[in-house]
């Protein structure tokens, strides 16, 4: 060998040993050692940089030890093509602990929220004028893989001008989701409801859907689908029940600006299959502000069509809400 290729040799083991004495050594789960640097590590994530396949992400939770700052020769002259091979076998173990298919752990999330909102006058002409409404609930889900189920309930105390006693609205829905497929689902939801100041005493509504999920990424979430429902609205006065079996459809539309502030619009709307002059619509559109990971601002303005309204009052109301939920 020549003086040249020697010294060649010699600059090239001081750089790889320059390399190996300051680079982290993380050992994973699956006992795969990655030899590189730390580029950032937070919120249960780090990312690594590679010096063949450049940054690799994954989770805090698969490294088992590490050792910043010093490793062994032998690992740093590890031949290329072995090195590229373990570092692509620990890409995909990491891929599949952050989202592994057969992980059915149920996952639950639980809010709760103070809301204000005004409505235009119900029946100006029986001297029943806008009306004021504080309401709080609360919100509990489970999901798991396969299925989702959550419980919503509100109460809530109005004050109608000219401002006679405070009357009370309560809600409550229970809805199940059966994921058929990554973009079908089977959808169930029942819901009571009770608005006084809109001169409604009771509404029962069971609802059957198929929604289709047409677009899903990070900015546009959309879902659409038919409705099959049985639904029984009672007003306060007079004491009559309606029964109707029904059709509808259902739409949801998310799009986020950023990852903090998005907007929502929502419908939903139903006809008897007994009389077509009986139907129902409720619309909503939303903007919403995530202001930290646990509290977030919701503005609504509400579209809704009540088909059993009382003489006097109106079908058709507007509603314009401001909340804010806290996440625990």
């Amino acid at each position: 060998m020549s003086f040249k290729s020697r010294l060649l040799a010699f600059l090239l083991l001081i750089s790889m040993t320059a390399h190996a004495v300051n680079a982290d050594t993380i050992t994973l789960k699956n006992g795969t050692t990655l030899v590189g640097k730390i580029i950032t590590e937070s919120e249960g994530k780090v990312t690594f940089k590679d010096s063949i396949l450049g940054n690799i992400e994954f989770a805090s939770s698969a490294i088992t030890s590490r050792s910043p700052s010093s490793t062994s020769t032998e690992s740093a002259g590890q031949p290329s093509g072995s090195h590229k091979e373990t570092a692509i076998a620990v890409t995909t173990q990491n891929k599949d602990a952050q989202a592994n298919p057969d992980d059915n752990t149920p996952k639950w999330s639980r809010s709760a929220g103070i809301s204000y909102s005004y409505a235009s006058g119900p029946a100006p002409s029986a001297g029943i004028g806008d009306n004021i409404n504080y309401s709080f609930n609360v919100d509990i889900k489970r999901q798991t893989k396969t299925n989702s189920i959550s419980f919503d309930a509100s109460l809530g105390y109005a004050a109608t001008k000219p401002y006679p006693a405070f009357s009370d609205s309560k809600s409550a829905m229970l809805t199940y989701e059966h994921f058929i497929t990554k973009d079908f689902r089977l959808s169930s939801m029942t819901s009571y409801s009770q608005n006084k100041p809109q001169g409604l005493d009771r509404s029962l509504l069971q609802m059957v859907g198929l929604p289709y999920q047409a677009v899903s990424n990070n900015e546009w979430n959309i879902f659409y689908g038919p409705i099959l429902a049985g639904f029984q609205y009672k007003e306060i006065a007079p004491a009559s029940a309606t029964n109707h079996l029904g059709y509808g459809f259902y739409q949801s539309i998310t799009y986020k600006f950023t990852p903090a502030l998005s907007i929502e619009e929502k419908l939903q709307a139903l006809e008897a299959f007994d009389d077509t002059a009986f139907y129902s619509y409720n619309g909503s559109l939303s903007l919403i502000g995530q202001l930290s990971k646990s509290l977030s601002l919701k503005n609504t303005i509400q579209l809704q069509h009540n088909p059993v309204a009382p003489a006097g009052f109106k079908t058709n109301s507007t509603q314009v809400m401001s909340g804010i939920q806290v996440a625990f």
